[in-house]
C-alpha cells in the first residue's frame, strides 16, 4: 500500500534528508518511527534531497508498507 504525504520540517538537528549510515537524517527517523508505530517495516522516497540543517517548508514523499510480506512499489 502506499500513501503520499505533505510535510514540512525545521532541519537544524539533522544531516539533510536522505538516509546516510551514521549521521542523523529526516528520511531515517521517519521510516524508523513509522516501523515503531505500524510493527511492520516502512519505506520511504522523498521528492528529493535538502543539505545538513535545511529546513523544508513543503516536502512530499511516498511511503511504502510491506503487505503480506510483498513490498509495495513505486511503479506498481
Amino acid at each position: 500500500m502506499r500513501y503520499f504525504v505533505h510535510i514540512g520540517y525545521n532541519g537544524l538537528h539533522y544531516n539533510g534528508w536522505q538516509k546516510q549510515p551514521g549521521v542523523l537524517n529526516v528520511q531515517g527517523v521517519l521510516e524508523k518511527a513509522l516501523t515503531q508505530v505500524l510493527k511492520t517495516p516502512v519505506f520511504i522516497i522523498g521528492c528529493g534531497r535538502t543539505d545538513a540543517h535545511v529546513h523544508a517548508s513543503q516536502f512530499f514523499f511516498i511511503w511504502m508498507l510491506k503487505m503480506n510480506g510483498i513490498l509495495t512499489s513505486c511503479s506498481g
